[in-house]
């Protein structure tokens, strides 16, 4: 939504939807943690948070890989992107109709499992491409009443995802003229799903009591140039959001956990962030209940040995 070449029809169509800047997931993603293998168990609680909001990134500036090392962001990679994402609340039943009303299909695969989802939340992808802004994907998932994606009998999650448009179709036929169909589909899904990824990471955090959102309203923009008062260029207001802010957990952990007197009893090392639940139990330290995240830290003690990791730049 950021970005200046986005087409004010586009932003017309978020008027009054909850904007939300993710740029620290993204860089917690890409460049902090070197986790190489994501799967859809990674994101705990999926439920969507509002009944339609728009996440957005901007690419990092480098990729922290544990296979590879550091590794410059592709210039031909996206620089931005977004998700349009609608909730829908299957309990009411006019919701439920409508919903399945929206497949296009023959036969809806989401249909034999909706009895099991709280959720269905579809997720529409934007980003600037090779120069362009556009379209290409969209993911539609059902969700549990714990905020965890539906599965079928073999533990495999339900969820549908397709091109969105004519552009994105055509490069997947040609694709499909070297290779098998499936084999060019998956191709194209692997391309896009990191991107995905930090859009349900971005929704896990969101449902993390330790975790705030911080509201920016702009100021409006006021024109003073002459050209561009001449080519019609108007003040104009830019879009509020809120910005995802995953940091407080560090407060916390001062001010009841003791962390400074206790320490952890084990060799200094790099300890990746993570989810941690506390639902059921006493709670964190006795009273918190939950789902909180615990950020990428230094744990440990130097008498204990010190536990270090080196990267270098791989071009």
């Amino acid at each position: 939504m950021h970005d200046k070449d986005v087409p004010d029809i586009m932003k017309d169509g978020i008027d009054g939807v909850t904007v939300l800047s993710c740029n620290n997931v993204g860089i917690y993603y890409w460049q902090e943690c070197d986790k190489e293998i994501w799967t859809l168990r990674d994101f705990p609680n999926v439920a969507p948070p509002f009944e339609r909001f728009w996440l957005d990134f901007t690419a990092p500036s480098f990729v922290n890989s544990e296979e590879y090392g550091i590794i410059p962001w592709n210039e031909e990679s996206a620089s931005h992107w977004g998700f349009d994402c609608w909730g829908f609340d299957l309990r009411q039943e006019e919701t439920r109709t409508y919903y399945l009303s929206t497949y296009d299909g023959f036969e809806n695969p989401l249909y034999p499992y909706m009895d099991t989802a709280r959720w269905a939340m579809d997720m529409y992808m934007y980003w600037r491409f090779q120069g362009r802004i556009r379209q290409p994907w969209l993911w539609r998932t059902l969700v549990d009443d714990q905020g965890k994606f539906v599965c079928n009998k073999d533990g495999k999650e339900v969820l549908l995802n397709a091109p969105t448009n004519d552009e994105t179709d055509f490069a997947l036929e040609q694709l499909a003229q070297v290779m098998p169909y499936e084999k060019a589909f998956e191709n194209m899904q692997r391309f896009v799903l990191p991107y995905w990824h930090t859009a349900a990471l971005a929704i896990s955090f969101l449902h993390c009591k330790n975790v705030v959102l911080e509201e920016v309203k702009p100021p409006r923009k006021v024109v003073h140039n002459k050209s561009q008062k001449r080519r019609g260029v108007k003040p104009y207001l830019p879009v509020p959001y809120k910005v995802l802010v995953i940091e407080p957990m560090k407060r916390i952990l001062k001010s009841e956990g003791q962390s400074e007197q206790v320490g952890a009893k084990k060799s200094l090392h790099i300890c990746i962030g993570h989810f941690k639940h506390y639902e059921n139990g006493r709670g964190l330290f006795g009273k918190h209940k939950g789902t909180y995240w615990f950020p990428q830290q230094i744990r440990g003690s130097k008498g204990k040995g010190i536990t270090t990791k080196d990267y270098e730049i791989k071009l």
